[in-house]
């Protein structure tokens, strides 16, 4: 695929995945506002998503087809120029999803007697901003991941990709859950 081609994709798909993010959270963020929603039922909600996801995935494991054909056309492009690493890449991915999910349902069960819901409107500039940053860091993640592998000249040059971009993936991770954590304190002792 030449190198305008990959710029039209990339771009489209940037553009999905923001409006994607920008279409989940804005429907979030209008569930909790307008239903009791409680803690638990969000994180029964989101471990089914992510089961969901990982399952979805691990049916068509080795499938580039995609129901969006600007995804189609990016996994057929980077299982050409990532080779075993893209594979690789998939699995590593389902059971990040399938861990989380796991996490996500024993967080349910614990909180499972907790009648607490989740908006409070004084809250709303917190969750606002907590999705602002989860977006920058979704993108900032994308960006690294289309420049790794756009400027690789082979699948030689991306061995050991996946194991690096788990690395940073977690690094990042920890960072966003320290802002959050600090965000949560800034909110709790000015209240």
């Amino acid at each position: 695929m030449n190198v305008q081609n990959v710029k039209r994709i990339r771009r489209k798909q940037i553009i999905i995945i923001n409006g994607f993010i920008v279409a989940a959270i804005m429907l979030t963020l209008s569930i909790i506002r307008l239903y009791p929603v409680t803690v638990t039922q969000v994180y029964l909600g989101s471990g089914i998503v992510f089961l969901l996801q990982a399952t979805t995935s691990i049916i068509k494991i080795n499938s580039t087809k995609s129901f969006i054909p600007v995804f189609q056309e990016v996994a057929i492009y980077e299982k050409e120029k990532m080779g075993n690493e893209w594979k690789k890449q998939r699995k590593i991915n389902n059971i990040w999803r399938i861990v989380a999910s796991g996490l996500l349902f024993l967080y349910a069960y614990l909180s499972r007697e907790s009648l607490e819901i989740l908006y409070e409107p004084a809250l709303f500039p917190v969750y606002v901003v907590i999705a602002i940053i989860a977006t920058a860091l979704v993108n900032v993640t994308f960006f690294l991941h289309v420049r790794k592998v756009d400027d690789a000249n082979s699948s030689a040059d991306l061995e050991g990709y996946t194991k690096e971009s788990n690395i940073t993936s977690i690094g990042l991770g920890f960072g966003y859950v320290f802002i959050v954590f600090i965000i949560m304190l800034y909110v709790i002792f000015t209240n």
